[in-house]
């Protein structure tokens, strides 16, 4: 495509989402626990209030909730919650649940793995009697057998003096548990104070130490509780991309428009860790940031001197300039983006309030600065490489002496 327009670049952004939704890993979640305890509210704290119902793919004949989330591959079952005797009693949940954790080892087919489990249990009050001990117990042997992490989540811990009473009995029963995690998903107005929301991003967190790095990609695009893995998922890809430009711009023959592909995986990358559409006022932002980058000069620095970025002439001795001139637009362009997607978010700001005029002026401070930054580490390279050069030189003129 010669010619890159705002409804172009939207148009296969939305496709290169597509794309890496597709190749990512497939996550399956299990949420359990005890009438009360919290999950529903745990769920949709960590992964959104948007999730969709879906089909469980598992061959369960209870009422068994099951959800993904805009077409990422993802699924959270969220078990009923059980109680001591009934058709939700202990025993008849367990059969059901094994039949659903050891599929995945039965089949060996990824969509049919549970990877982690949430026991989920409140601080308020909660008592663990002998029947639930012994599920339990007969859990965490079953997905020990299936290596499946099991994470015991205590809900509603806005009380510190029984968080820490219940965590000390779970200590006592020495259940083996991968973690145990505190949580309280929203702030809770308890007359006197308003005791804070914590432990979620702790908790996604823990999720993601105990299942591999394919499954943490995943997780870390789904959950909207822990800003730094978001971040450094997000980092990732524009460092990668960045790289991939950078690269490019050594080519001989580099032309302005060979940057777009780059530029449009790096924008979805990023809007697929937030889960957020690329703004209409960002895309159209992008030519002018492009164009306006061929014309930075920094004489007092001596970056570009006369050289033009991208302009499709042969680079000889200036590749090395027009290569770090190519990645510092990646690394720039992605970084404005990854800020306003992060202040989006946290609800700092909201979508409508971008200003495409904003935008390019953060842009060029950062690609100024990214350029000054390259500078300074080739003159570096440079320097240390005259002083080895000198060395070896000083070396064999003893030599001969």
């Amino acid at each position: 495509m010669d010619k890159y327009t705002a409804e172009s670049m939207a148009r296969e952004i939305s496709s290169e989402v597509d794309k890496i939704k597709v190749n990512m890993s497939q996550l399956n979640m299990m949420v359990i626990g005890k009438t009360g305890a919290g999950k529903s509210t745990l769920i949709n704290g960590m992964f959104g209030e948007d999730l969709a119902p879906t089909g469980t793919g598992f061959p369960v004949t209870m009422e068994v909730g099951s959800y993904s989330k805009n077409n990422y591959p993802f699924i959270i079952m969220d078990w009923p919650g059980f109680e001591l005797d009934g058709d939700n009693s202990i025993e008849v949940q367990f059969d059901e649940i094994k039949k659903v954790i050891t599929l995945g080892n039965k089949t060996k087919k990824p969509q049919n793995m549970i990877h982690c489990v949430l026991y989920c249990v409140s601080a308020t009050g909660h008592r663990f009697e002998d029947a639930e001990i012994d599920f339990i117990k007969k859990l965490l042997a079953e997905t020990g057998k299936n290596k499946i992490p099991v994470i015991l989540v205590i809900t509603q811990a806005f009380m510190k003096k029984d968080t820490l009473a219940l965590k000390e009995s779970i200590e006592e029963l020495e259940l083996p548990f991968a973690d145990v995690v505190p949580v309280l998903v929203h702030d809770m107005d308890l007359g006197d104070y308003v005791k804070k929301a914590y432990g979620m991003d702790r908790l996604a967190a823990a999720i993601g130490q105990l299942i591999n790095d394919d499954l943490k990609n995943t997780l870390e695009c789904v959950q909207q509780v822990n800003m730094k893995m978001m971040t450094r998922r997000a980092n990732m890809y524009i460092n990668g991309n960045a790289a991939k430009a950078g690269a490019l711009g050594l080519k001989p023959l580099f032309r302005k428009k060979d940057i777009y592909p780059i530029v449009i995986k790096t924008l979805a990358s990023i809007s697929t860790v937030y889960d957020i559409d690329v703004r209409p006022e960002f895309i159209e932002a992008v030519p002018q940031l492009i164009e306006e980058s061929g014309d930075v000069e920094i004489k007092q620095n001596k970056i570009l001197n006369v050289v033009r970025f991208l302009e499709p002439t042969v680079y000889l001795a200036n590749s090395a300039i027009v290569g770090a001139q190519a990645g510092a637009v990646i690394t720039s362009l992605g970084g404005v983006y990854l800020k306003y997607m992060n202040l989006i978010s946290l609800k700092e700001m909201t979508a409508d309030e971008l200003e495409p005029e904003r935008l390019v002026e953060e842009f060029n401070e950062r690609f100024i600065a990214t350029l000054k930054r390259d500078k300074k580490k080739r003159d570096e390279d440079n320097h240390d490489n005259l002083k080895r050069d000198d060395k070896k030189h000083n070396k064999r003129g003893e030599k001969h002496e």
